[in-house]
């Protein structure tokens, strides 16, 4: 190759080096402006609703009960993943609906260990009947609701809240 290609060459690389800055910039850049985490609009990060990672008895189960016999009662456990960390409150609703209060259920609250810089876990449990002095025998359903804030409503759900998961479970009352 003579001198003069090689001087060339390099010209077009320039030009082209050029081009490519020029239509980025004209397009919009490919890269985001900040690796940050978005910012909710208090200044705090933008929250996000706990995951329930399991249930036992496993949610959807079909979970019989004798109704009027207080000896018998099931426990019921999650396992609850909160990226926010902080505070979780849980309910269980009996047939819920929208404006019907939650069983008096009192939850044992359990943090996990994990791993460092993952998020908290943390393990609910309750013992229950929650068939026990129900008027009506047969199908029901029983909702597990876990939120990342303190639940101030006497029925359980935050208004406005889209923090909120549940679970759900089959109750056979009889």
């Amino acid at each position: 190759m003579k001198p003069g290609h090689f001087h060339g060459l390099w010209k077009a690389c320039g030009v082209q080096s050029l081009l490519l800055v020029v239509t980025c910039t004209l397009s919009g850049c490919p890269f985001p402006l900040s690796l940050e985490e978005e910012r909710a609009a208090d200044g705090g990060t933008a929250p996000a609703a706990p995951s329930i990672l399991r249930t036992d008895p496993v949610g959807s189960d079909v979970i019989t009960l004798q109704r009027l016999q207080q000896s018998d009662t099931r426990t019921f456990t999650a396992t609850i993943e909160d990226a926010n960390g902080g505070t979780i409150d849980a309910r269980l609703f009996f047939d819920p609906e929208p404006r019907k209060p939650a069983l008096g259920t009192v939850f044992n609250l359990t943090t996990l260990p994990v791993a460092f810089g993952a998020a908290p876990r943390y393990k609910l449990e309750a013992t229950l009947n929650p068939c026990l002095n129900e008027p009506q025998m047969g199908a029901h359903v029983l909702e597990l609701y876990v939120i990342d804030q303190r639940i101030t409503d006497p029925f359980g759900r935050e208004a406005g809240s889209d923090h909120g998961v549940s679970s759900f479970w089959m109750l056979n009352c009889q």
